[in-house]
């Protein structure tokens, strides 16, 4: 396994909207890494190949761990997911060099989307 050569982005924030139906979405914005791990300049804007995002209702930090991976453009910064389900959904993010090494994943960021009880029932007869 090739060794992460940076420090992994600063800061994952998930932004939650809920509709009127309890279908949640939510914006993340993350900031990338200025440095590697060694202490050298990354750049992501020439250095990097992609960022993959990985969620799911997995609390795990490990992205393994999680339902659902997204790979993302190299200079991508933010990703809106749509039709989240209830729950707690979580997410991080990583960054991959163009030597295709990924970094570590994010701080873990996590927001709660409300239960959605069912509508009412109509048209209740007796026979």
């Amino acid at each position: 396994m090739k060794a992460l050569r940076w420090v992994v982005p600063a800061v994952v924030i998930l932004m939650l909207t809920v509709s009127m139906v309890m279908a949640g979405s939510g914006t993340l914005i993350w900031t990338d890494p200025t440095t590697r791990a060694d202490g050298s300049v990354f750049n992501s804007a020439t250095d990097a190949l992609k960022h993959t995002l990985y969620y799911g209702l997995s609390s795990s930090v490990s992205p393994t761990n999680y339902d659902t991976k997204l790979d993302l453009g190299a200079t991508t910064t933010t990703a809106t997911l749509n039709t989240l389900p209830s729950g707690t959904t979580y997410a991080v993010v990583t960054i991959t060099d163009k030597q295709n090494l990924e970094s570590a994943p994010s701080n873990r960021a996590s927001k709660y989307v409300p239960f959605s009880k069912p509508g009412t029932c109509n048209s209740l007869t007796f026979n």
